[in-house]
């Protein structure tokens, strides 16, 4: 009897897991071809974000310098479990040099399909606590959409995010590196 139930439970167990990996392997054909349309370098140009009162009363450490960044075709490292959990693949961002984001890996370190509909992806550090995330769309060969800073310690004006319009023009790699 103890046999049959540990044979019973071993199934309960193995079978969803088998059904995730089939499911997994399907999500990650749509980020794999999400991430050869994306992949590539890209600066944010100036447009009024880097200056926006409402960004920085939130996020105060906005960057002044150009921001020059990579999405890569490589998932990033620590995040297959989320990645497992959304079905969706987290990538790598390398980011250039950036005075006062030197701390807990950089400005951005991951980007994530967000839509299965349209090509729209996050480029963020994940889960902190306070932050700038972009939220973009694919336009011919730039990404445009909004960068949004954001805090889950609500200021007194009850505003814990805020957003302004952005594009990524696309450059060379060669460019990215300063």
């Amino acid at each position: 009897m103890a046999g049959l139930i540990a044979g019973v439970m071993a199934y309960a167990i193995c079978a969803p897991l088998k059904a995730q990996g089939a499911l997994s392997a399907a999500w990650s054909r749509r980020d794999s071809t999400l991430a050869h349309s994306v992949a590539g370098c890209y600066e944010l140009l100036r447009g009024g974000w880097e200056s926006d009162s409402n960004l920085a009363k939130i996020e105060p450490a906005i960057p002044r310098d150009p921001v020059r960044f990579e999405l890569t075709k490589k998932p990033a490292r620590g995040w297959d479990v989320l990645s497992a959990a959304e079905q969706k693949t987290y990538f790598q961002v390398l980011v250039d040099s950036i005075a006062g984001w030197e701390r807990d890996g950089g400005l951005f370190t991951t980007w994530v399909r967000v839509s299965d509909t349209e090509p729209a992806i996050v480029i963020s550090r994940p889960l902190p606590m306070a932050g700038l995330a972009l939220h973009v769309k694919l336009s011919g060969t730039d990404l445009v959409g909004t960068i949004v800073a954001f805090t889950d310690a609500v200021p007194d004006d009850g505003k814990s995010s805020a957003s302004h319009a952005v594009t990524a023009r696309r450059i060379s790699c060669v460019q990215r590196r300063l």
